[in-house]
């Protein structure tokens, strides 16, 4: 600090006398004045004398020296610390004059203490006062340098003797020089005298030495107030001791890099407006070291640089040391092209980033580049690009930057040193960016003012691009510029037309002031001719360049075809689009026909027509023999089709391919009306090989024909064969057409609808017999089961009975029973039908029956029905009714449950006719077992509708007892079925009697014996089934007569509407029930006759209460008359 506390108050600095010493030494007065310093410690004083005397030479005695002396310096420093903290304390507060706190005078106490060596030190010296306290600690730090100037004249080549007095040193003006940063805290001494003794007589002696320490005083301190002068010139003389320290310790200590690393450190912080001073401590160390430890000085040497390059304003020194830098590691070279970059140094960072890829380019090898900094190769390429379209005149003195960029799209030709195995890697790597390269080529022209150049380098990158991104980049880089163009010329008109000296003058303002648009416009190369000189103009430029906007602009779609097509060469439908758009195009633009046909020309070079896609090949020669054709040139038409189709200049993928170009050329004839040249182009484009004109003129070493695979397999093409026959039959004779499907089904390339037109033409022609020889080839080609046997077979069938009807039923029997034997099952009902109609008209009924009857037998399952109704129809016209009992008890049997029951019904209702109500009633328990209630509604319906028209309370009964038993017996099924399912557990038939009973809400009684007989549902058990309930029928009949005489057989219908209550019954089950009317007591006992009781659940919903309170129901009365017949026995 450069200003000291005040003295203590005497009350505050009497302390007690040290343990060891009552007196201070007394200082002898010697030549040098740090030796008077050393006799004042014992601590010192005792080194001095172990190490002087016996052992000079010994380097750890001069260390333990220097430590004890540091040790010292630590206790005064820490003592002289704490008493300025105790007086800041004091300044602070409110009252400065008041008495220090007992708490700081205690500190200040122990302090001094410390200081004398209270704490076990010993160095003896007592401190009467602060200022004693500085003094001494200052003369103690110029002892402890004299000790290490001592030590190292006597050991000079000792390392940690002369890095204990650098870092000394370096703490007295403040500098860590282990890590390389100000600390912050200086070893500033205080004026306590204030007589300037502050002197530094080591840093004297130094001085006299006459080393160069790199601080000069000069008239530096002119500007310095004069209450800081002192301490200023005190910090240059500490920092001329510090320089001339470390420049005497590299005489011995020059293979050291840690010193002169910390020597350029210190010189380049503390003195940092000495930069050729610190450039040379640098080069000093580069030189002195040893190649091995340069990478130990380049990082400070190259951070330095670029302080001093940015900061202080010399970017010449930085580049001369990156420059340097670079030799040693070529990997700098990208940083120092950002820094030259940065400068305003563009050429030289331009030709820094130019050799980085060209090096990596040439001696990269397989790894490929790796830049220092993490930028990718792209990003270096895009710097690059950056530079030069930025600053073109710089550049391109020293980097050639279109051939580069050339190079890397790959549009250049190879170097004459042999790099274009370097140019094709470079183009494979950079194949995704050559949009960007190519935009940033123009922009080079551009700011070059070469705009001319910037067009040809935009036109070459359009009809060069291989994507449509590059494609769009391009383009919209080069509309952008046009339109900058027409702008730019719009200005400066305007500016013309508003300077009247220039309108008057006569001359172009726009092309003098502007030698870039001159040469845009091009008035310089022939400023004579007529179309230039009315370009010279003002509005003439303007024109022109609006003109090349808007041709640009009409452009874009063919351009765009390019790409595409460049991308993928073989899309045909591509190529048609591109002939369609030069067809729009004007012919003074290379358009019309002309330009179609010579795209056209192109692809059909272009396709190969085994990679073709989005089309066929045949499109593109059909379509340009149509483009010859809508001009008038008929002949040069004929020569594309003769190319291909006879010459076979075109080798197709497959002979369809190549029938569609002869049917075109067949089409093409007959809308020329030239109908023999169309019939003989399809004659001979089905000529068989032996007979083709061209047979011999096969390939040279081989045996395939012109047009290879699809030319010698053509004569066997569908599509020509359909041509051909339709030309023959509309344009050819007779013979020719019947020897034409001859031939076509003999190669066996016929289809059924040709089989049909040959078989029809020769119909119509009157061949019937031929027709017929037709229909059996094709029968032969398309046998069943095939489909197509069906319509062959059809129309043969048809055309045979429409020629003979009945008069050869043998032959055409003959041919049905040949239809039904190999037809399957699903097709043979129009044939049975076909078969019967046949007989009914030309042959028996019984003949026919009997084809109805196959039929039915014949055809499958879901088709049965339909034939049954139809025998029973059929039947029924023939023979009556009584003929169709055994055909519905054949139908019963064959038909599955659901069809049955509707057989059942209408087997019934026929029964009704004939007055057989009997048979239809037992026709309907029959089929009752096959119609679950639940489901087959109609069934029941039916039924009951019968039985209201037919029946009686008996029989109405038994109705409703077998439906409940049915009921029953698919609800015990579905159950059953459930516990295959393993939904739910079976249940008995005494269970299930009980659920019923219980959803109806009536009691089942005690049960005597088994339940009445279920039926099962199914047919195979019907005949036991009937039986039993027939007899229980009858029992149950008997048992409710009694002792009653006979009926008189009339019935009253009540109006009490009595529902079915088991499980689900649908409402149309509800009835009237029919009863008796009681004209007796009690019924009579039945002799002979075992009655048992009946179970409630056969009932049903028979059990329901009765209108009136006091008159029996029908259910009770039939229970009375049950229980009063068991009792009499």
């Amino acid at each position: 600090m450069s200003e000291h506390p005040p003295p203590l108050p005497a009350a505050e600095t009497a302390l007690p006398p040290p343990p060891s010493l009552t007196t201070p030494p007394q200082i002898v007065p010697e030549s040098n004045p740090s030796l008077s310093v050393l006799l004042s410690f014992p601590v010192l004083l005792r080194h001095e004398t172990s190490v002087v005397a016996p052992n000079p030479h010994s380097v750890s005695a001069w260390r333990s020296y220097v430590g004890a002396a540091d040790d010292v310096l630590s206790g005064l420093d820490e003592a002289v610390t704490s008493v300025r903290s105790a007086h800041c304390r004091r300044a602070a507060s409110a009252d400065p004059a008041a008495p220090m706190p007992r708490r700081d005078r205690r500190a200040v106490r122990d302090a001094l203490e410390r200081s004398h060596g209270g704490d076990g030190g010993g160095h003896g010296v007592r401190f009467g006062s602060y200022p004693e306290l500085v003094r001494g600690r200052e003369a103690l730090r110029r002892a402890r340098s004299d000790i290490c100037e001592r030590a190292l004249a006597v050991l000079p080549g000792s390392y940690v003797l002369w890095r204990m007095h650098l870092s000394f040193r370096c703490r007295m003006v403040g500098w860590d020089d282990v890590r390389g940063v100000p600390t912050g805290d200086r070893l500033d001494g205080d004026d306590v005298d204030g007589d300037g003794a502050d002197g530094d007589g080591a840093d004297g002696a130094e001085e006299a030495d006459g080393a160069d320490g790199g601080v000069e005083d000069g008239d530096a301190l002119a500007s310095v107030p004069p209450y800081r002068l002192r301490s200023v010139r005190r910090e240059r003389r500490r920092l001329r001791a510090l320089m001339s320290a470390y420049a005497r310790s590299l005489v011995r200590m020059n293979k050291y890099p840690r010193i002169w690393i910390s020597y350029a450190r210190a010189h380049a912080a503390l003195l940092p407006e000495r930069i050729s001073a610190s450039r040379r401590i640098y080069d000093g160390a580069l030189a002195a070291l040893p190649a091995t430890q340069h990478h130990l000085v380049w990082p400070d040497y190259l951070a330095w640089a670029e302080r001093v390059g940015t900061a202080a304003g010399c970017p010449e020194t930085a580049l001369r040391v990156g420059r340097r830098y670079c030799t040693f590691d070529p990997g700098h070279r990208e940083a120092l092209s950002n820094f030259c970059a940065g400068a305003g140094r563009y050429a030289e960072a331009a030709e820094l980033l130019a050799k980085i890829l060209d090096d990596d380019l040439t001696g990269g090898g397989e790894g490929g580049f790796v830049s220092p900094l993490g930028s990718t190769r792209h990003q270096v390429w895009e710097r690059l690009c950056d530079l030069a379209a930025g600053h073109p005149s710089e550049c391109r003195r020293v980097v050639p930057f279109e051939a580069m960029v050339r190079a890397a799209i790959g549009g250049g030709a190879a170097d004459a040193d042999g790099k274009s195995e370097g140019k094709k890697k470079e183009k494979a790597k950079f194949g995704e960016v050559a949009g960007t390269l190519w935009c940033k080529l123009a922009a080079f022209h551009v700011r070059a003012g070469e705009f001319e150049a910037a067009r040809s380098v935009y036109e070459e990158a359009l009809e060069g691009a291989d994507t449509v991104r590059d494609f769009s980049l391009v383009y919209d880089g080069y509309t952008k510029f046009e339109e900058g163009v027409v702008a730019s010329l719009v200005e400066n008109m305007g500016d013309d037309y508003n300077n009247e000296d220039m309108e008057n003058d006569g001359a172009n303002p726009a092309v003098s002031a502007r030698p870039d648009v001159a040469e845009l416009l091009g008035t310089e190369a022939a400023p004579s001719s007529a179309d230039r000189a009315d370009a010279a103009t003002p509005r003439g430029a303007v024109e022109l360049a609006m003109a090349r906007a808007e041709y640009l602009l009409a452009r874009r779609p063919l351009l765009l075809s390019s790409v595409l097509l460049r991308q993928n060469p073989h899309d045909v439908g591509e190529w048609l689009r591109r002939a369609d758009l030069f067809g729009k195009m004007e012919e003074s633009e290379g358009g019309g026909p002309a330009g179609s046909a010579r795209a056209l020309a192109e692809a059909t070079r272009a396709v190969d027509a085994r990679k073709a896609v989005n089309g066929r090949p045949s499109s593109l020669w059909a379509r340009l023999a149509e483009i010859y054709e809508e001009g008038g040139d008929a002949e040069g038409a004929r020569g594309v089709f003769t190319r291909v189709c006879d010459d076979g200049e075109y080798e197709f993928r497959g002979p369809d391919d190549l029938a569609v170009v002869w049917t075109a050329w067949a089409e093409m004839e007959l809308r020329l009306e030239d109908w023999e040249a169309a019939l003989g182009v399809a004659r001979r484009a089905i000529a068989t090989p032996r007979d083709h004109e061209h047979f011999g003129q096969q390939r040279a070493g081989g045996n395939k024909f012109r047009g290879g695979k699809a030319q010698s397999s053509l004569y066997r093409s569908l599509r020509l064969w359909n041509l051909y026959l339709d030309l023959e039959e509309s344009l050819g004779g007779i013979p020719n057409t019947k020897a034409a499907y001859t031939r076509c089904i003999e190669l066996g390339v016929a289809t059924p609808q040709i089989i049909l037109n040959s078989a029809s033409f020769l119909k119509d022609q009157k061949f019937f017999e031929e027709s017929f020889s037709a229909y059996e080839k094709g029968l032969g080609l398309f046998p069943f089961p095939q489909p197509h046997a069906a319509p062959i077979w059809t129309a043969y069938l048809e055309a045979f009975e429409e020629r003979y009807g009945g008069s050869k039923m043998e032959r055409s029997r003959e041919l049905y029973e040949r239809c039904l034997e190999g037809c399957p099952a699903k097709n043979t009902a129009d044939y049975y039908l076909k078969y019967a109609r046949l007989e009914e008209k030309y042959g028996l009924a019984k003949r026919a029956l009997a084809v109805y009857e196959r039929a039915a037998l014949a055809v499958p399952q879901d088709q049965k029905l339909k034939a049954y109704q139809l025998y029973v129809a059929k039947a029924r016209l023939s023979f009556g009714l009584t003929k169709t009992r055994p055909i519905y008890e054949a139908a019963i049997a064959a038909l599955n449950d659901a069809d049955a029951a509707k057989m059942c019904i209408q087997f019934s209702e026929m029964e009704v006719v004939l007055g057989e109500i009997e048979r239809a009633r037992k026709v309907l328990e029959y089929g009752s077992q096959m119609a679950d209630p639940r489901r087959d509604t109609a069934y029941w319906k039916h039924w009951h509708e019968f039985e209201v028209a037919q029946g009686n309370e008996e029989s109405f009964r038994e109705m409703l007892r077998i439906k409940r038993s049915v009921q029953a017996s698919f609800s015990t099924v579905n159950y059953n079925a459930a516990e295959m399912s393993g939904e739910a557990k079976p249940l008995t038939d005494a269970e299930a009697l009980a659920m019923l009973s219980e959803r109806e809400g009536v009691s089942s009684g005690p049960a005597v014996g088994a339940a009445p007989a279920f039926v099962t549902g199914t047919k195979r058990r019907a005949e036991d089934s009937i039986e039993e309930l027939e007899m229980r029928t009858a029992r149950l009949r008997q048992a409710a007569r009694g002792g009653e005489g006979e009926d008189d057989g009339e019935i009253e219908l009540e109006d009490e509407e009595e529902g079915e209550a088991g499980g689900g019954a649908a409402p149309e089950d509800t009835v009237k029930t029919m009863s008796y009317v009681a004209t007796k007591a009690a019924p009579a006992a039945v002799s002979g006759v075992a009655m048992k009781v009946v179970p409630a659940a056969v009932f049903g919903g028979l059990s329901a209460a009765s209108e009136g309170d006091g008159k029996m129901s029908t259910l009770e009365k039939l229970k009375a008359a049950a229980a009063a017949a068991s009792s009499n026995q």
